[in-house]
């Protein structure tokens, strides 16, 4: 249905069964198995490009010649059960829109940059060596333990090295609220870059890595049309706020409750963050630094905005689900675990982020 979670697990799980069980699908329920490669097809234009003969162009004319098998009366009478024809008005729709904005982003007169933000302290960072980060990368790295090894960041097109004090320094390896706010008012807000990413110091593991990994595929494409994404996984459980946190709330986006993905991790878009002026990101930072009367002295700390970076930066209070944000691009709507908490013992595999990001 419109609107409805996009079935990529179960879909991808079709595709990645054996030959055998695809082909009898295919003579039971033709219709099924031309839907499941065309959706993955769709969610494959952001991942491989919108070239007519990229990945997400052959699956579909693989979908188009196996269902030359079936006899045509049989195809017609599908049709008028199934939502064929919209699938595949929808794939073409999305592969003209996808070449659009990767052909504008190649032509613009600024280039095509992203920037990464870390504040670290001891973290071992090798893990960005394996990262494949779009051209045109710039790391801004803020040192605050002094001058710690560096490893092999030849995949970034610049390095920026910045000796930071600890107050930008948040927990779980991420910057904290004033790092982030000082990095956009200082360079962020007023850059040209496309995206900024706010990673953690600590390597992304399972789910979190290939979350980052297919998010950078999208912007080495330059297909990436979000201007916000969550690139944690733990959502922030519902809490009776401070009167600290409810002050500082109030003084950055209004009244109400923020409820989203949990920490300082997350890709936003230059024109999300260009569409304010320095002195809102400014208030913010002040906010922060100069804290409102109901909060002690000792207050707000890093975890005010924890699970509310999303507010801070232009979505609505409660961010849905990911299977459920109708902001997202389809390669990004998958069902990320249990009700959004990562923090149970149950399963956490997905057939659609192993596939994804090794195909």
């Amino acid at each position: 249905a419109a609107g409805g979670r996009p079935p990529l697990e179960e879909a991808m799980w079709l595709l990645a069964a054996p030959e055998d069980f695809q082909a009898r699908t295919l003579k039971e329920c033709p219709a099924m198995q031309l839907l499941a490669m065309v959706l993955i097809a769709e969610a494959k234009i952001d991942l491989h490009g919108a070239s007519p003969a990229g990945t997400a162009a052959q699956l579909v004319a693989q979908a188009v010649q196996q269902v030359h098998s079936v006899p045509e009366h049989v195809f017609q009478a599908l049709g008028r059960a199934w939502p064929i024809e919209v699938s595949l008005a929808r794939f073409q729709e999305k592969m003209l829109g996808a070449r659009a904005i990767a052909d504008a982003r190649s032509r613009a007169a600024a280039p095509f940059e992203v920037h990464f933000v870390i504040c670290r302290c001891e973290e071992n960072l090798e893990w960005l060596s394996s990262l494949g980060s779009p051209s045109g990368a710039v790391l801004f790295l803020y040192e605050v333990c002094g001058d710690q090894a560096v490893p092999d960041l030849s995949g970034f097109a610049s390095v920026q090295r910045v000796a930071a004090p600890g107050s930008i320094k948040g927990s779980q390896g991420e910057c904290s609220a004033v790092g982030v706010l000082q990095h956009i008012t200082e360079v962020a807000a007023t850059s040209a870059a496309a995206f900024t990413l706010f990673l953690s110091a600590e390597m992304p593991e399972g789910s979190e890595r290939d979350l980052l990994e297919m998010v950078l595929q999208s912007l080495a494409q330059r297909t990436l049309d979000a201007d916000f994404v969550a690139l944690g996984m733990r959502r922030e459980m519902p809490r009776v706020p401070t009167p600290c946190a409810r002050a500082v709330w109030r003084s950055c986006f209004g009244p109400g409750l923020p409820l989203g993905y949990k920490g300082a991790r997350f890709a936003v878009s230059g024109e999300r963050l260009r569409s304010k002026p320095l002195g809102h990101w400014r208030g913010l930072l002040e906010t922060l630094t100069s804290s409102p009367s109901a909060c002690s002295a000792a207050e707000p700390d890093a975890e005010v905005f924890a699970g509310a970076w999303h507010a801070v930066l232009g979505e609505a209070l409660q961010l849905p689900l990911r299977a459920d944000d109708l902001q997202l691009p389809l390669f990004l709507r998958f069902v990320d675990g249990p009700s959004g908490f990562q923090a149970t013992k149950m399963p956490k595999s997905s057939t659609y982020l192993l596939a994804s990001v090794r195909s």
